[in-house]
């Protein structure tokens, strides 16, 4: 038997940390001896495949309201909005969807990784609509285990990240930066690794990137493209949007920066500088292996350390999960459940801003700990249950 002995210890902990909670029914675990046998049924369960009917109008795309159409004001402000209800309607039923398809225990590994690529490549329904919200958390789900260069690849050309960072506006002679600047800072490669020079000749790139006003599909508009000369980061060139993916891949942040925020989301909240390194250069030998690098990342030695265990905060679709499934009680989503992680502070598919959903100890303020412990004596009280005092460990994991 090869690889370190895994304890009761080890197996709760990396199950709370990668696959919501210690009490899951994922295949191959029970028989797992070794923190790598453990690893490795973990990523061997991840199924992306759907086991809840998404909602009809997922396929759909809403018209544009054109106002020439020969209505009168009246019918046009009716039809509007009778729009706007419709698009509170499918917020409400894409979060209870993804709570569903939670709930189903199928791949929590999965689930949590998409909760994580979520926040890495943040859209908000607030300005992005239900059916492009919806491409995106599909094009999510066919890319996480893959090639991180695919993934990318695709983000670029992803309508909801386009609109919600406004690059429908950006042409030539007019050049929007919103999503030029966050694509450097906050997909790529991290504050400081770039200057405002990059930024706008990053925006120069993107220039004519959009997609069609009634499908809701990528389309590069040449017409509305600057084909000058660009330089960015050192390199000059005639850059279009399908030369930038190998282009920032070439840069040695742009994984290092991924492996970062990977590191805080499933290991601590302040990444060891030379282990990342190192798991660049790993993850560069493996062509950009999403799968790899889990791999390599979940055994990594400080990912088991003592010191590093109950580091971490439970976000709050964590702290539920893991509160129902511990307990052996099934996770039910509702409107109220949905209203419930808002009010802790992860609105799903709805983050606050384009930074993500709040992380660390900004999980358990004043405010949100309050709507955590309401939440948890209301559980409590509906399922009969006598549960022990609350602590600070109840939080962490």
């Amino acid at each position: 038997m090869l690889g370190e002995p895994l304890t009761p210890g080890d197996r709760e902990h990396a199950l709370k940390r990668i696959a919501f909670s210690e009490n899951t029914n994922i295949a191959g675990i029970d028989k797992a001896r070794t923190r790598e046998e453990l690893v490795n049924a973990l990523l061997e369960s991840i199924n992306p495949a759907l086991v809840v009917v998404p909602p009809a109008w997922t396929l759909q795309y809403p018209q544009p309201i054109d106002n020439k159409w020969p209505m009168g004001d009246e019918i046009r402000q009716l039809y509007k909005h009778q729009r706007v209800q419709q698009l509170r309607s499918q917020k409400r039923e894409l979060k209870s969807w993804w709570l569903q398809q939670i709930a189903q225990k199928r791949s929590p590994v999965a689930e949590r990784l998409l909760v994580f690529w979520h926040n890495f490549y943040t859209t908000e329904l607030r300005k992005v609509h239900g059916p492009l919200m919806w491409r995106q958390h599909m094009l999510l789900r066919q890319h996480m285990l893959g090639s991180y260069s695919d993934l990318m690849a695709a983000i670029i050309k992803n309508p909801a990240l386009l609109r919600y960072l406004d690059n429908q506006k950006n042409r030539k002679g007019n050049p929007n930066e919103n999503f030029a600047r966050e694509l450097l800072e906050l997909y790529t490669l991290g504050e400081g690794h770039y200057n405002e020079s990059d930024i706008k000749e990053l925006a120069r790139v993107f220039t004519g990137a959009s997609f069609q006003a009634r499908s809701g599909e990528y389309q590069f508009f040449q017409n509305q493209h600057d084909n000058g000369e660009k330089t960015l980061l050192g390199k000059t060139g005639t850059y279009q949007p399908i030369d930038i993916t190998d282009l920032l891949l070439a840069h040695p942040r742009a994984a290092e920066h991924l492996i970062e925020k990977l590191w805080q989301a499933y290991i601590s909240p302040t990444p060891n500088e030379i282990a990342i390194k190192r798991l660049a250069v790993y993850f560069r030998e493996q062509d950009y292996s999403l799968y790899s690098l889990l791999h390599k990342l979940w055994l990594e030695p400080a990912f088991w350390e003592n010191a590093n265990r109950y580091s971490l905060v439970k976000s709050p679709l964590e702290y539920v999960a893991n509160l129902h499934w511990r307990n052996d009680i099934s996770l039910k989503p509702s409107d109220h459940l949905i209203r419930d992680l808002e009010e802790m502070g992860q609105d799903l598919f709805d983050p606050p801003d384009v930074g993500g959903w709040p992380e660390g100890r900004d999980w358990i303020n004043s405010s949100r700990l309050i709507n955590r412990e309401r939440y948890r004596r209301q559980f409590a009280s509906r399922m009969s249950l006598q549960l022990p005092e609350s602590d600070e460990l109840e939080h962490l994991k």
